[in-house]
């Protein structure tokens, strides 16, 4: 999963930090942050983010599975 470009990352998945998980939808792996949570969820709208390399990181760790289909072709 980590070997695949960044630029293949944030177009597959967005990083994002909202105040309510609800905010987020289905978010493929969330942790608590300052003032809300960290999210990863999949780019179904081209939205532009910046990629979390510490939460990328963390989410490899926890052994989420869904993230690395979706950075697989």
């Amino acid at each position: 999963m980590l070997q695949s470009p960044v630029a293949r990352i944030t177009e597959r998945l967005v990083f994002r930090k909202v105040k309510d998980r609800a905010e987020s939808g289905k978010p493929l792996y969330a942790e608590e942050a300052l003032g809300g949570y960290a999210v990863i969820a999949q780019n179904t709208t081209d939205e532009s983010s910046r990629i979390d390399m510490e939460l990328l990181f963390n989410a490899a760790l926890s052994g989420e599975s869904s993230i690395l289909p979706i950075l697989q072709d």
